[in-house]
């Protein structure tokens, strides 16, 4: 299973990711699953953060048939995006992250030059191992 741990759902009306982009995560992982990241604020602390990443971890390694692969991209804030990673990795998950080529294109709208950014989806980096102290 792949699953998708971002605010930047697969599935969703608008979705930012490309046919490519979701052909390489099936390949990846299989089943392609999205799981919104968690809302982390300023006051949370240390423990709190630890115990929410633990919860997701152990939730999506439960979710993962017997022999599946278990693969997940994880963006989202930077000290949770760490935790997860590691959790993830105690449960035998290979976790990635999406790279994209940043595209600048110029035009002319009524007299006026609009510059429009577009992310074109280069493949995923797999994450190096983490372990917490």
């Amino acid at each position: 299973m792949f699953f998708n741990v971002s605010n930047h759902p697969i599935f969703a009306e608008k979705s930012t990711w490309s046919e490519e982009q979701k052909a390489v995560a099936q390949h990846m992982g299989g089943k392609l699953v999205d799981v919104p990241f968690p809302v982390i604020t300023p006051d949370m602390t240390d423990g709190r953060l630890r115990g929410i990443c633990h919860e997701i971890a152990r939730d999506l390694a439960g979710s993962v048939p017997y022999g599946d692969a278990k693969v997940a991209m994880v963006a989202g804030e930077y000290a949770a995006t760490i935790l997860l990673i590691a959790e993830l990795q105690l449960y035998g998950f290979t976790c990635v992250f999406g790279q994209s080529e940043r595209v600048a294109e110029e035009r002319i709208e009524d007299g006026k030059v609009v510059v429009v950014h577009k992310f074109v989806f280069k493949g995923f980096r797999t994450a190096p191992a983490i372990q917490l102290v």
